[in-house]
Formats: structure tokens, C-alpha cells, sequence
């Protein structure tokens, strides 16, 4: 096998085609290692201009499921009208790859607590990034009705 591997390469006339192709192949190895493993627990946490600030405890829990992942949203309540201000609002999320490390989520479901006077549903338009060997969700959040828009990213907690 090693005799036909150097017999192929020294068959490519040009050094420079032989790098090509070992950059080829890296990345190729490279992009198919990238299949990113989403379970668990991400925290979630709201950029404003410079400064990034904890926005009430936003979580989105990820298992695995036969057509992808199942998402739980969940952050508390207490900028919501509702009388219980410790109260954690969870959503079914669905669950959404568009392109290439892109993710849409959107809650169209209030699992809890069922006593909301007001529903802001969530949108979440996010892309999987990696940095300092962690693997990061980062993007836009959307809440239709409530007309509210930030930056976000998310870090894996569990």
C-alpha cells in the first residue's frame, strides 16, 4: 500500500499540486470531523455593545432525537407579567439546521407555567463556532410580539 501511495505521488509532476493535495485531504478530514454534538445544557448570554451581560438565565437543553435533536428552551420569568417572579417560563423549541453550522430555532410551545399574561415566543437564528477548543452557539435572538432583538451566544454548561 505504502509503494502505490509513494508511486501516486511521485507520478504528480509539480510539488506545488502535491501540497494542493495535502491541503485537500487536511481539510476534508477537518470538515468531517466537525459533526458537532449540540446535547445538553447551553447557557445563554446577551451582548449589548461591548459589555455582555447574563440575560435572565436563558438555557437551551438539547437531546438527541430520531429526526435531530429535541430542544427545551427556559429563563426565568420575573421581566415577564407574571405574578411569581422566581417563575421559570419553558418552551418546545423547533428545531431547524439551515446551511452549513447554521441552527434556527423557533419556541412555539409554553410548557410552564401555564399563568402568563403575556407569551414573547423566541426566535433564535445561531451559528455552531468553535474557540479556545470550546464549541459555542452565536447569533440573533428574536421575541415576535414582545419586539425585542440582541446578539447572543450560547456556552455548554452540561
Amino acid at each position: 500500500m505504502q509503494d502505490r501511495w509513494a508511486s501516486f505521488l511521485n507520478y504528480i509532476p509539480f510539488s506545488k499540486m502535491k501540497f494542493v493535495l495535502l491541503l485537500l485531504f487536511a481539510n476534508l478530514i477537518y470538515e468531517t470531523g466537525l459533526g458537532q454534538d449540540l446535547s445538553g445544557r447551553w447557557k445563554g448570554t446577551m451582548a449589548l455593545g461591548d459589555k455582555k451581560i447574563t440575560f435572565s438565565n436563558v438555557y437551551l437543553t438539547f437531546t438527541p432525537s430520531p429526526d435531530g435533536y429535541s430542544v427545551l428552551s427556559s429563563r426565568n420569568a420575573r421581566y415577564i407579567n407574571v405574578s411569581d417572579t422566581s417563575a421559570i417560563t419553558v418552551f418546545n423549541v423547533k428545531f431547524q439546521v439551515k446551511g452549513k453550522n447554521r441552527l434556527l430555532l423557533d419556541e412555539f410551545n409554553l410548557i410552564s407555567p401555564d399563568t402568563l399574561k403575556k407569551i414573547c415566543f423566541t426566535s433564535y437564528r445561531l451559528k455552531i463556532t468553535k474557540a479556545h477548543n470550546q464549541t459555542l452557539l452565536e447569533g440573533r435572538f428574536f421575541q415576535r410580539a414582545c419586539s425585542e432583538a440582541a446578539n447572543i451566544f450560547f456556552i455548554k454548561v452540561d
